[in-house]
Parts: structure tokens; C-alpha cells; sequence
């Protein structure tokens, strides 16, 4: 039920729904943190390599027993804290600063 409310009607592999079907040409870099409790992992995975495929800058951090969103839980999980110092590091060093 929760992959028909999702589609409501769309292809699944269209990339408005799935990303895995676009193209990555031109994107910008990207860095990726996911918890190998998430649903999505193998999905995750599988846009990295895409991204890493046609020239993207992406890295893909994988922590262990984190679900998704784990970097909202600042005050609560050592890794939320860690994953959002990771976050403004490729800030910083993609964006420069002001």
C-alpha cells in the first residue's frame, strides 16, 4: 500500500519517483549518509555507483545500525553528530566560505 500511495499512478522507474532512472550528468558533488538499517540501502548503494558512472563526485558514508534521518538526532546519537560534522566539512570545502 505504501509503494501505491508513493507511485499514485507514476512508473516506477520514472525519475520523478526513482532517481535511479535519471540521468546524473552534470551534477553536482554529492555525499551520502546512510544507516544499514535503512530500507533503502541497497537503493542508496546502487545511486552512488550510477552518480560515480557518469563522472559525478559522490562518496557514500554508510554507518552501522543507523535508520533514516539518523543525522536529526543531534543530542541523542554520537553518529548524528559526527555525520553533520562530515556534512559541513564537504560544505565548507565544495562551497568555500563567506
Amino acid at each position: 500500500m505504501a509503494s501505491a500511495s508513493y507511485l499514485n499512478g507514476h512508473d516506477p522507474s520514472d525519475p520523478l519517483v526513482s532517481p535511479l532512472y535519471g540521468s546524473f550528468t552534470g551534477l553536482l558533488p554529492i555525499q551520502i549518509h546512510v544507516g544499514t538499517s535503512k530500507v533503502l540501502l541497497d537503493d542508496t548503494r546502487r545511486y552512488a555507483e550510477c552518480a560515480h558512472a557518469e563522472g559525478v563526485d559522490v562518496t557514500a558514508h554508510v554507518w552501522e545500525g543507523m535508520t533514516h534521518v539518523f543525522p536529526g538526532n543531534v543530542g541523542t546519537l554520537n553518529a548524528a553528530e559526527a555525520a553533520l560534522d562530515m556534512i559541513a566539512t564537504f560544505l565548507k570545502n565544495k562551497l568555500g566560505t563567506c
